[in-house]
């Protein structure tokens, strides 16, 4: 029996015997003693109340899981750097192996497992392109790329809108290479990296030198075996290479027709020079033959090696002929007779020899894409 239990009959008891002595006190005496023994029931608290849980959560824990929770701290704490140790010997063993510096992999076995993935993954991109990089250097400076290099360059002097073929030439094919460099076979990794940058801009320079002279030698010996225009533009494009229009039909007699005329112009300025340098000989010193020049009467001379020169400066001439025009289309209209009318009489100059057998322009139905673009791109003026 519990005590409480005990202390609510004794207390029961105690009262019941008051009622029997007190037999004359008032009924309602009865009813506020019982009425005080309910009111002290509903105050009693039963052992899995919540004051009874929160007195015993309060409570300290037991000494010995103190101890326990500080000596699984200390076997983690022995576990972490005996691995540590044995990541260190490893590290060690593997440099030795391998014929590298003892400390080389030490900050490696410091990290963690999720560091040591993250870093290895990172190292293998950065071999990749280091990778590529070797591939695309090998490429760049091959023979393969250089013959590539000729004949898309090739194609650029070939033009038929081409503005200029020496000055502002070299920008202008540069900005088209780096613009489209899938026609040039240029992986995009040479553009970050700028010797390479520096290579191609310097092998351009020398392979559009070296084009600009192939083509001249070409003219002049479509000139003096008076070959017709079908087969100038097969030698010129070379291989088939080039698929040759009549617009282009148009370019190359410009260049043919003038020719002849920068001969005939090449001609008169050596005769000035001769008949004019006795009298400056002895107050003026002789001037530099690789260097055009002016006469008293304003009029340019012109040496062999100024070919390029002087079609540039005769196409800005026609350009601002052209301007004068009144409006864009009849602008076009002028621009491609002067080259229409280089072709009348091309033909007439050097008629082929076969009708039959002579070939005919491309209708540009069959132009490559990669060719219209640098047709498009190289008319900047």
């Amino acid at each position: 029996m519990s005590l409480l239990t005990r202390f609510r009959l004794e207390h029961a008891h105690t009262g019941g015997s008051s009622n029997d002595a007190e037999g004359s006190a008032p009924a309602s005496a009865g009813e506020t003693t019982g009425a005080h023994l309910d009111n002290f029931d509903r105050l009693s608290f039963p052992p899995s109340s919540p004051a009874g849980e929160r007195s015993s959560t309060m409570e300290p824990p037991p000494p010995g899981q103190r101890r326990r929770e500080r000596s699984d701290s200390a076997e983690e704490a022995l576990e972490q750097g005996s691995q540590r140790r044995h990541k260190r010997r490893c590290a060690v063993q593997v440099c030795r192996d391998l014929e590298l510096a003892e400390d080389a992999l030490t900050a490696f076995a410091d990290l963690d497992l999720p560091g040591m993935l993250i870093t290895i993954f990172g190292k293998l991109l950065w071999l990749e392109r280091e990778r590529m990089k070797d591939e695309v250097h090998s490429f760049i400076k091959s023979d393969e790329f250089k013959d590539v290099l000729q004949d898309l360059l090739r194609t650029a002097l070939l033009s038929a809108n081409i503005s200029r073929y020496l000055n502002g030439i070299n920008d202008r094919i540069w900005g088209f290479i780096k613009k489209n460099l899938a026609v040039f076979n240029i992986p995009p990794l040479v553009m970050e990296d700028a010797r390479l940058t520096i290579y191609i801009d310097t092998l351009m320079k020398d392979v559009l030198t070296k084009q600009r002279s192939q083509i001249k030698t070409k003219i002049v010996a479509s000139i003096s075996k008076s070959h017709h225009i079908s087969d100038l533009g097969k030698t010129l494009s070379g291989r088939d290479f080039v698929d040759v229009t009549l617009a282009q039909w148009g370019r190359f007699s410009f260049l043919r027709q003038n020719f002849v005329l920068f001969s005939a112009m090449v001609d008169e300025s050596l005769l000035k020079k001769v008949t004019g340098s006795d009298a400056r000989e002895e107050s003026n010193p002789p001037a530099d033959n690789n260097s055009a020049e002016s006469t008293n009467n304003g009029t340019r001379t012109w040496s062999s090696h100024q070919f390029w020169e002087f079609i540039d400066e005769l196409l800005d001439e026609m350009r601002e002929e052209v301007r004068k025009e009144r409006s864009v289309e009849l602008r076009k209209q002028a621009w491609e007779k002067f080259f229409t009318d280089s072709l009348q009489s091309d033909l007439e100059q050097f008629p082929a020899e076969n009708r039959l057998a002579s070939l005919h322009p491309s209708d540009g139905r069959s132009v490559p894409e990669w060719q219209k673009a640098i047709h498009q791109d190289l008319a900047w003026l």
